[in-house]
């Protein structure tokens, strides 16, 4: 989310700190922004705040209030928003900054073709799961037949 209005994404209305609804969007159907938003809670401090801090971009906050970003995620309403992501399918992993590194490294040390070769082997063992077989069964389905991606029908 942005400081100021705009930018892309679509959250729920939130909580006002009275019990009354706040919307997120503006009337034209834009994203508020942090700092309207907080302006609204009645959060925004007569200093100005920084959209994110280098303390908060290293996943080790060092106050409550060090930038907009903090502020707003600690906010009950603003927690309330997790939901509607998983709802949709997803789920937010918070990793370690030590993998915006380490995967992308490990992801070009692995070939093209490797990784289209377990992609196949791993599809297989998912249509012996789903055909019901379980343990050695599938691991025995897997290995004999190789042909067309499936295992045949005839094995169940």
């Amino acid at each position: 989310m942005n400081l100021k209005p705009g930018g892309k994404g679509k959250f729920r209305d939130g909580l006002m700190p009275d019990g009354s609804v706040q919307s997120m969007h503006l009337p034209n159907g834009q994203l508020k922004g942090i700092k309207l938003i907080l302006e609204e809670h009645g959060l925004w401090p007569q200093s100005q705040l920084r959209r994110i801090c280098d303390d908060c971009k290293k996943h080790s906050p060092v106050s409550e209030s060090c930038c907009a970003v903090r502020v707003l995620s600690l906010q009950p309403d603003f927690l309330a928003q997790r939901p509607l992501i998983e709802n949709k399918g997803y789920k937010k992993c918070f990793g370690m900054p030590l993998n915006e590194r380490t995967v992308p490294e490990a992801l070009n040390s692995v070939s093209l073709e490797q990784i289209r070769r377990y992609s196949c082997h791993s599809w297989r063992f998912m249509d012996a799961y789903r055909k019901g077989l379980t343990g050695t069964a599938a691991l025995y389905a897997v290995k004999q037949y190789k042909s067309h991606q499936r295992i045949p029908e005839n094995v169940i």
